[in-house]
C-alpha cells in the first residue's frame, strides 16, 4: 500500500472563534472545516479519505504528487511597480471595497 500526501490549506474565519476553513487544492472540491485546528485537522483527514474513496468507487485515478507550487510576494514588491502616492492607492482601494 503506497502513502499519499496532500497539502491542505487552512484558513482562519474572519469572526473570532468560528474556527477554521480547510481546502485540499490537489483536490478540487475536497473543503471541510473545524471549530479548532486539531478538529480542522480531524476533518481535513476525513474529507481526505472520503474523497479517496469516491474516487476509487467511480473508477477515477488518485492523485499521486501534489504538483502545486506556491510563491509569496511581499507588499513591498509588489507596490514598488505601482506609480503614486500609497495612500492614495490605499484610499482607492477602500472606497472600491464599500
Amino acid at each position: 500500500m503506497r502513502v499519499l500526501g496532500y497539502r491542505i490549506q487552512l484558513q482562519r474565519e474572519a469572526e473570532p472563534g468560528t474556527g477554521y476553513t480547510v481546502t485540499v487544492p490537489s483536490l478540487p472540491g475536497c473543503i471541510t472545516c473545524g471549530a479548532t485546528l486539531d478538529e480542522a485537522l480531524a476533518m481535513a483527514r476525513e474529507a481526505i479519505e472520503l474523497y479517496l474513496e469516491s474516487l476509487v468507487a467511480h473508477n477515477q485515478p488518485i492523485p499521486a504528487k501534489d504538483d502545486i507550487s506556491e510563491h509569496y510576494l511581499r507588499a513591498q514588491e509588489i507596490l514598488s511597480s505601482v506609480k503614486g502616492n500609497l495612500s492614495d492607492l490605499l484610499l482607492e482601494m477602500r472606497e472600491d471595497r464599500i
